[in-house]
């Protein structure tokens, strides 16, 4: 890229014979990087935006990830649920501590 617009940049420059051309040449040229850097930088929506915008995309996309596989699991748990009594049974004492007519629960000091 730098050799093809050095060429291009030499071809231009061989065209003005006059030094005063040459250096309004390079003097607009440096104009027109200045002002495109400066939007850029400073425009209504700045590379920094953009660069804050896509991190924000990406952390939007891990949480959506990780949200879709937590709703995957919850899917599969309903459906063995569903479909077992003896794990709806487990599930019931393990997390909701709830115990058949004829068990107890004992809680001992460690």
């Amino acid at each position: 890229m730098s050799k093809l617009f050095h060429r291009f940049d030499a071809k231009l420059l061989n065209l003005f014979s006059n030094q005063a051309i040459k250096v309004q040449y390079y003097f607009f040229l440096l104009w027109t990087i200045s002002l495109f850097l400066f939007g850029v930088i400073q425009g209504q929506t700045s590379i920094f935006d953009y660069l804050d915008l896509t991190k924000s995309r990406d952390v939007l996309q891990q949480a959506t990830y990780k949200l879709e596989r937590e709703v995957a699991n919850l899917q599969l748990e309903i459906k063995k649920i569903n479909t077992s009594k003896v794990y709806a049974r487990r599930v019931l004492r393990d997390r909701y501590h709830m115990t058949a007519p004829n068990e107890y629960i004992l809680f001992f000091p460690e």
